[in-house]
């Protein structure tokens, strides 16, 4: 677990810093530096190795999740709470072995999604059997 935080900052101050990240940002990555990451977790955002995730949602782009939590704080029924952030994982990478299989059938990686083809996978095994199915039907 990442740790608790209190959320008794002001709005302004939450929107400042929230948009000082998204400026930060430019581009989506999965590394986040240290004070993304305490905000993210203030916020009650965490990194599960693929997706961003708010509560019981998740995201692909980390400004997704932010936006939602800004969106959350602005509502007049909203309370601030400490919160406990989901645990932040590494980014899922594939093994040796995927690796191997990926090079035979042409299977890239992009940090997230397996992808094959103009489809993507979230599992190897998922992009390699859509890539031999592909190649058992090219065979005369």
């Amino acid at each position: 677990m990442i740790g608790e935080h209190s959320m008794a900052t002001n709005g302004s101050e939450s929107r400042n810093v929230n948009q000082a990240i998204r400026v930060q940002l430019g581009n989506e990555r999965h590394a986040l530096r240290d004070v993304e990451r305490d905000v993210a977790a203030s916020m009650g955002i965490g990194f599960d190795g693929r997706f961003y995730r708010y509560k019981t949602f998740r995201y692909e782009r980390f400004s997704d999740a932010i936006s939602y939590a800004e969106l959350e704080r602005r509502r007049p029924q909203y309370r601030a709470t400490v919160i406990d952030a989901p645990p932040w994982e590494k980014p899922v990478e594939p093994s040796e072995q995927e690796q191997r299989v990926m090079a035979a059938l042409g299977i890239t990686f992009d940090g997230r999604y397996y992808r094959f083809d103009g489809y993507r996978y979230e599992q190897c095994g998922d992009a390699a059997n859509y890539a031999q199915s592909r190649t058992r039907e090219k065979r005369p």
